[in-house]
């Protein structure tokens, strides 16, 4: 459980890229902002599944920071790919 977790929150282990974590944590976003322009969606469904990722998200990032001992570790960038869904 604890490792589906850090996969997770660390972005498919984008986090542990050794700079600028965060910033490949949003560009992991593109790819999945390109499948939900292409994947024939309605504009409600869209914004049901971004807050379920949302929503998902807050307890996977909060269960990583404690596993990382860091509330706010730079290897969690889930957080990241969610506000780049939303923008």
């Amino acid at each position: 459980m604890d490792r589906a977790v850090l996969f997770l929150a660390s972005g498919s282990f984008v986090g542990y890229v050794p700079f600028a974590p965060g910033t490949f944590g949003s560009l992991l976003a593109l790819p999945l902002l390109v499948w939900l322009a292409q994947a024939g969606l309605s504009t409600a469904a869209v914004v049901a599944l971004v807050a379920v990722a949302g929503f998902a998200a807050m307890p996977i990032c909060g269960r990583a920071g404690r596993l990382y001992g860091q509330v706010d570790s730079s290897r969690i960038v889930l957080d990241e790919v969610c506000g780049m869904l939303i923008a």
